[in-house]
């Protein structure tokens, strides 16, 4: 029992430094992005190549650590190929913008694992969503859903009311699938933070990623208005919802690293030390 009071305690001491390491992070990235607008890494997708890049590595060590059995092997195996997307998407898509010059308007080879990872994410979230399924309050998952429908719902009809729309509707259809793919992967991640925000080590990583889920479904809320409308003036704030979510999945997973994985050797030497 003490243990267990001493793991807790450690736990909720790391979900504090990490909360207080993403608000300055986040904070001083926004901040520079302001004042220096012209930055050819804040104000470009570099970036969130770079922060991307950061929330894969974090997953491959979870992987790494946690093998692949198990509920949670598969989940974070999935996880991790997901971000891969994600990472190789942003790769590119740095390439066609600051290479070749490609405009948000334009599509590109990254809109194809970007897209890909909906697939891997949606695997990693319902299938613990089926899990913890049983304690989900009906009226919870009422609220949620439909609080997400409407916003997704105005905000899709907001883009398609748009006249400019005519002119390209093959990229409309593609960039429109980002925000409704986004809220597919937030409604059972709000409804499993809300079920299992007594749970002593279950909460904390859901509500990191649920967090990161909503300010990236933001950001490609903006970036999708970007793309459709020529609302350049947008990419100050979408860069930086970007940033933030990607550090902010990184968090998540340093932590469940740390707390989250049963280490079973660690386990028997402690129980070989109390028993001798």
């Amino acid at each position: 029992m003490e243990a267990l009071r001493k793991t807790i305690s450690d736990s909720e001491r790391m979900r504090a430094k990490i909360i207080a390491a993403l608000a300055c992070a986040v904070a001083s990235i926004w901040v520079l992005t302001i004042l220096l607008p012209d930055n050819l890494i804040l104000n470009t997708p570099i970036s969130v190549a770079i922060t991307s890049g950061i929330a894969i590595s974090a997953a491959i060590a979870v992987v790494a650590k946690q093998k692949t059995t198990g509920l949670y092997g598969r989940t974070h195996v999935a996880l991790a190929i997901g971000l891969a997307c994600w990472f190789a998407g942003q790769m590119i898509w740095t390439y066609d913008n600051i290479i070749v010059g490609k405009e948000p308007t334009q599509l590109s080879l990254a809109d194809i694992p970007w897209l890909a990872l909906y697939g891997f994410g949606g695997y990693y979230v319902f299938k613990i969503y089926r899990f913890f399924g049983y304690s989900v309050n009906r009226y919870h998952f009422a609220v949620v859903v439909s609080s997400v429908a409407l916003i997704i719902a105005y905000t899709t009809y907001s883009i398609l009311d748009s006249q400019e729309l005519i002119e390209s509707p093959v990229v409309a259809a593609v960039r429109i699938l980002y925000p409704l793919g986004d809220a597919v992967l937030l409604v059972p991640s709000v409804i499993l933070l809300i079920t299992l925000r007594h749970g002593l080590l279950t909460y904390t990583p859901w509500l990191f990623a649920s967090v990161a889920l909503v300010l990236i479904a933001a950001a490609d809320i903006l970036f999708t208005n970007i793309s459709l409308l020529g609302a350049f003036d947008l990419l100050p704030i979408a860069f930086p919802l970007y940033n933030a979510g990607n550090l902010t999945l990184a968090g998540a997973l340093i932590w469940y690293s740390r707390f989250g994985i049963y280490d079973q050797n660690k386990a028997a030497d402690s129980f070989k030390e109390k028993n001798r």
